[in-house]
Parts: C-alpha cells; sequence; structure tokens
C-alpha cells in the first residue's frame, strides 16, 4: 500500500514537471522575468520569433503569420529593437519572399485581442519595416493604457515604414482618467492627450511613412473617459504640424444669432415646456426664469438650461445623470433652431446669459448694470458665464493665427454700440480684475457700424480658459481661466453693450480657415484610404495613384466616446468619395 501510494505521488510530481516544461516551452519571454536574458537574445533564439532573417538590411526579419507581427510588437516594447546606431530591418513576406496575406481572424484569440501598437514613446520603433505590398488583416490594436495608439504607437526619428496594405484594422482606444502617465508627453497645444491613429499613434519627424494604405478601418473609444485625439484619422498626431492641421475643419465654425428664429423657439419652448422642471429642481420651473418675450433671468443661461419631465414617474434627477436635456437641444430636435442663412447657433460654441429680451424682429441688451458690472476674473479661478448677466459669450479655440480667431458681423440699431470687453494689454499680457468705464474706454473694443465685418483676435478676448473635469453639480466641464502663457482649450469673447440699449437683429460669428495643401501634407508620404479593389491597381501601377490627401479631425475629453468608421467607395462618375460615419 506505502508503495502504491509512493508510486503515485512520483507519477504526480513527474507529470507536474512535464506540464511546467511544455508551459515554459510555449511561453514567450515578455510572459518570463526579462532581465535575465541577455541583450542580444533575439540573435540567439530568433526562429522562435520571426520565420528567419538576422535583422540586418540585407536579411531582414521576416514576418509570415499573426504571431511574428505580436512578437514585433511585443518585444519591440521591451527595448530589443532600439539600438539607433544598428537599426533593424523587418520584411513581410513568404518562404519565398513574394507578398502575403496575413489574416488575424484566423489566429489565436492572444493574437486577436492582446496586440499592443508598435512603439512607444519609451521604446519608439525606429527601424525599417517593408510590408512588402502585402496585405495584414483584421487586425485589432489593444491600446489600454497607453498614449500613442495605431498598428504603430509611436515611430521615431529615422524609422521607415512602407508598402503595405491595412485591411479593416481595429484600433480600440478606449483611455482612463486612472492610467499611469508617468511616460507620458506633450501632444497638441501642450496637452498630455492620447493621440490615436489607424496606422501610427505618434508620427515623428524625419520618419519616412510611404505607400501605406487603410481598406474599411475603425476606431472604436466607446468606454474612453479621458482626452483623445487624432489629426488624421490615419495619424494620431504629426510632430510636423505640432498637431495643428492647416485648414482643419476642427477650426471651422459659422454661428449664427438671428433674433426672429430666437423668439420663435424661445415662445415654443415656453409654450411647450414651460411646465418642466429646470437644472435638475423639484420646485423650479422654466416659465420662473423665461417671460413671454424670451427674456431670461439673471444667472441663467440659454446654453447651459436643463429640462425635465414633471410628468415623469421619477423624480427629476440631479444633474449629470438621466432624465435632463438641454432645453436648447431639445429645440433643436423639435425643429426650432437659431440661425438663419444655413448657419445656427451653436450651443456648445455660444451662450447668451439673462437678462436679454426677445422681441419679434430683434433682441435686445440691456444695459441696467452698465459696464461696471463687468469684471474680468482672476487667473486660475473656475469661468462661470452666469455670473455676467446681459452678456453674449464666444468660446473660439486656438488656431495657428491668434490675430485672425473669425470674423463677427452685427446688425443693429440703438442708443449705444456693441463692443468686445477685452482683458488684454497692449503687450498680449492678461489683466485680472479689470473693469470698464464707458465707451471711451480704450480697452472696448467696439464693432464699429452695423453691418461692419470686423476680425476678431485673441487680444480682443474677454479671457481664455481651459476645459477641466465635469462638475458633478452643473453636469458641465469646468473652466479655469488662464494667462497669456497657457495655450487655451477656448478664448471667451464678451460682446455687451457700450451704452444705452442695443436693438440687434442678427450676430454672425464665421471662421473659415485657408484651406491645406499637398505641401501641408508632404511629410506624410503617400498613405490613404482605398477600397478594397484599389489594392491590385496600385500594386500594379503605384505611380498612376493620385492620393486624396482625405483626412478627419476628432477630439473627445471627459466621459465623451466615439466610434468612428470609415469607408472609401466609388462614386458613380468614376472618382472617389468617402462615408465617414461615427
Amino acid at each position: 500500500m506505502r508503495r502504491m501510494i509512493m508510486r503515485r505521488f512520483l507519477m504526480l510530481i513527474f507529470v507536474s514537471i512535464t506540464f511546467f516544461i511544455t508551459l515554459t516551452m510555449v511561453s514567450y519571454a515578455w510572459s518570463n522575468n526579462t532581465y535575465i536574458y541577455s541583450q542580444d537574445i533575439i540573435g540567439k533564439s530568433r526562429k522562435s520569433y520571426f520565420a528567419s532573417g538576422t535583422g540586418t538590411s540585407g536579411d531582414p526579419l521576416i514576418i509570415t503569420e499573426a504571431e511574428h507581427f505580436f512578437n514585433l510588437a511585443y518585444l519591440q516594447n521591451l527595448g530589443y529593437f532600439n539600438n539607433a546606431s544598428a537599426p533593424y530591418y523587418f520584411k513581410v513576406a513568404d518562404s519565398n519572399g513574394d507578398p502575403i496575406t496575413i489574416d488575424f481572424s484566423s489566429a489565436l484569440e492572444i493574437y486577436q485581442t492582446l496586440l499592443p501598437p508598435v512603439g512607444t514613446t519609451v521604446k519608439p520603433f525606429i527601424g525599417f519595416f517593408e510590408g512588402n505590398n502585402s496585405i495584414i488583416k483584421d487586425i485589432t490594436i489593444n491600446g489600454d493604457g497607453l498614449q500613442d495608439i495605431g498598428v504603430f504607437g509611436y515611430l521615431g526619428d529615422g524609422a521607415t515604414v512602407q508598402n503595405l496594405f491595412l485591411r479593416e484594422p481595429t484600433i480600440l482606444s478606449n483611455p482612463s482618467t486612472t492610467d499611469d502617465k508617468t511616460d507620458f508627453h506633450p501632444h497638441n497645444d501642450d496637452i498630455e492627450n492620447r493621440a490615436t491613429g489607424y496606422i501610427v499613434g505618434h508620427l515623428g519627424e524625419n520618419v519616412n511613412l510611404s505607400h501605406v494604405y487603410v481598406v474599411d478601418p475603425t476606431i472604436d473609444s466607446s468606454t474612453n473617459d479621458d482626452l483623445n485625439r487624432s489629426e488624421y484619422g490615419l495619424i494620431g498626431f504629426n510632430e510636423f504640424d505640432e498637431g495643428l492641421i492647416p485648414g482643419s475643419p476642427r477650426e471651422a465654425y459659422d454661428f449664427d444669432l438671428d433674433a426672429i428664429s430666437a423668439k420663435s423657439a424661445m415662445s415654443y419652448a415656453l409654450t411647450t415646456y414651460g411646465n418642466y422642471y429646470i437644472n435638475g429642481s423639484s420646485t423650479l420651473k422654466l416659465n420662473n426664469v423665461l417671460d413671454s418675450l424670451g427674456l431670461l433671468s439673471p444667472g441663467y443661461s440659454l446654453s447651459t438650461l436643463k429640462i425635465s419631465d414633471p410628468n415623469s414617474s421619477a423624480a427629476p434627477a440631479p444633474l449629470g445623470t438621466d432624465g435632463l436635456i438641454y432645453l436648447y437641444d431639445q429645440l433643436e430636435a423639435d425643429g426650432y433652431v437659431i440661425g438663419a442663412n444655413d448657419s445656427e447657433y451653436s450651443r456648445e460654441n455660444i451662450d447668451i446669459v439673462g437678462t436679454i429680451n426677445f422681441w419679434d424682429n430683434e433682441y435686445q441688451i440691456y444695459d441696467n448694470i452698465g459696464l461696471g458690472g463687468f469684471t474680468s476674473p482672476l487667473v486660475d479661478e473656475t469661468f462661470v458665464a452666469g455670473d455676467y448677466p446681459n452678456a453674449i459669450f464666444l468660446y473660439v479655440k486656438p488656431t495657428n493665427n491668434l490675430s485672425n480667431l473669425g470674423n463677427v458681423t452685427g446688425d443693429y440699431y440703438g442708443g449705444g454700440e456693441l463692443s468686445y470687453l477685452s482683458s488684454y494689454d497692449s503687450s498680449g499680457n492678461y489683466v485680472e480684475n479689470r473693469y470698464w468705464k464707458n465707451k471711451s474706454d480704450p480697452n472696448l473694443k467696439s464693432f464699429g457700424d452695423t453691418g461692419i465685418t470686423r476680425t476678431m483676435t485673441a487680444a480682443n478676448a474677454f479671457c481664455a480658459v481651459q476645459k477641466g473635469a465635469i462638475d458633478p453639480v452643473t453636469g458641465e466641464h469646468i473652466l479655469t481661466v488662464v494667462d497669456e502663457t497657457v495655450i487655451p482649450d477656448y478664448y471667451v469673447f464678451l460682446v455687451a453693450v457700450s451704452n444705452g440699449q442695443i436693438m440687434i437683429s442678427d450676430i454672425n460669428f464665421n471662421y473659415q480657415p485657408q484651406s491645406a495643401t499637398e505641401e501641408d501634407f508632404a511629410s506624410l508620404g503617400n498613405i490613404d484610404y482605398i477600397t478594397l479593389d484599389q489594392i491590385s491597381d496600385i500594386i500594379s501601377s503605384p505611380e498612376t495613384y493620385e492620393n486624396s490627401y482625405f483626412y478627419f479631425n476628432y477630439d473627445i475629453t471627459l466621459n465623451q466616446t466615439i466610434e468612428v468608421y470609415t469607408e472609401k467607395v466609388l462614386c458613380t462618375t468614376g472618382d472617389s468619395c468617402y462615408v465617414v460615419g461615427e
């Protein structure tokens, strides 16, 4: 009996040892304590990681299957390929050196769900990646906890990526406020945000990125709760232009404050939603702060006013939770917009603060508190528009030219002037606690005569702000005042009355940046969105393919999500068209 027990015990030990050895053989270097390996591990055991090759220009490391690309990503990010004096060469090819299709959808699950971008800010990819006109299909990149997210995360100085087709890639970019940001670096506007692109997250200078084409890609940031940005869609951040694209749609705006449509919208609001609770209150209703002439009470602003249905079975919800909707969003959904001539009021960029009275053909900014009621806020102070009654605010994103942030045109009449209240001195320095005496005050920037179009400049701004966390009470981003040393998220313009009462029929704010040119995209080489049937055409005659230079921008912040797919289709005319959905 004792001998049988001993035999079973020995058998158990043998099985355990066999299992351990087997597990060790199929495990990879990054799963073990990598510090026990010498730095030439790749040279000693490269066949375990790639099909063949030594990593030189004449004998590149060959990638023939999903496992090899997976190995590239992990070993790159561990630092095994970061030798600037002798960069590594990689090539996607079959055993004969010919182009190949690597299909991740048929690979092991680990290669489909745990593949990180190739290259990080600490270990940037600085080698040579020859795609060899091969196709990488159905690849999914997991960007959890990372800053630069794409098939390639961070391409460093001198890197080359070329001659590659990415078919139906999915980029998972869901940054979290709890991520470790120790190694993060500034991107556009000196903000440590994420940079997400289909091909590469962060494109360094002196990088050769050419003839890389993308078919039907997807960016998924559906669980994002931190700052995320894509510059070109194909690229998250480009050092060449420092994250600011000339002619970017992100910079353009065209907002209109039209008195007739405003009066109609506000009258409809009072009739339809006057009995609705506002701002999470269980007692205060819309008809308590809005009268029959559309007059908002002091301290309330059109852009931040929220309503909840008093007939709902649930009690009015606190701000920031389900049960509330912005009044203006509801009006827009009902077909009551403020705006004319193909231009609309934007709740995110324009705010009207009571007391402003909407008449039938014009609206009126009251002057019952005078200019002395306005004082420029302190730096690092929270900016709240409702603290400044009798004002119209415009929030403008900075552009490449702070001397031209757009145009403003006002159609008005009455006993006074419509003006900006500028808080900056002649040297461009922000002045705290500035106040305005009368219409002759040099810091009061008059619009001039009615109908005159004026150029808006940063020097005419009331203040500049950066967006912070969501305020749990208001449900809005906390806006913090910054001085001239900080690039803001918005310049805030305050439009007020110098004296008297002005009757306004329309104010239009417009900025259309100069269109980008091919020269602006010179650092990108030949990269593009293409259709599936264009792959063979590009391979057979690459010199005849004309890049579209199509790009888009998105910029999402705390608790905002975006899911983007981009598909290029052929128009009936034979030209290329794009479908961008989100």
